[in-house]
């Protein structure tokens, strides 16, 4: 026999003395018997509390590799003004003749990418994927 079918006739032969004990109107139990269904109730319990634990522990590794995850897509990228898309340059050429780019960022978010453009005249400009200008601040 191996250990659950220990266990299982353990349990039955508890079951036996319960059932024997009430026919005879006490609440006593054979000794070892009584110590034997505790024993194996604890296993039980500790059995469940383990496998718990060990579920919240891989509930919190899924929740801090989707943040690491999160946050390296998340970064701005400098990227030079040639790799801006054509509107957002012509749209810079076109109303700020005197200003030059002085740098260029790329926003990759999770659902969008834009463009953060600063001008050597202290402007910031922000596009869209398209080149739509959708910000302006001086």
């Amino acid at each position: 026999m191996n250990k659950i079918e220990k266990q299982i006739n353990i349990m039955r032969e508890g079951k036996k003395h319960i059932n024997f004990a009430m026919s005879k109107g006490t609440n006593s139990f054979p000794t070892g018997k009584k110590k034997r269904i505790k024993k194996i109730k604890i296993k039980k319990y500790t059995i469940m509390k383990k496998s718990k634990l060990i579920l919240v522990a891989f509930m919190g590794v899924v929740i801090a590799m989707m943040s690491i995850v999160i946050d390296v897509l998340d970064k701005d990228q400098v990227i030079p003004a040639d790799q801006l898309p054509l509107a957002a340059k012509s749209y810079v050429q076109d109303n700020f003749p005197g200003g030059t780019i002085a740098y260029a960022k790329v926003k990759n978010d999770l659902i969008k990418t834009s463009y953060e453009v600063k001008l050597n005249n202290g402007f910031e400009l922000e596009f869209n994927n398209d080149g739509f200008l959708t910000d302006f601040e001086d």
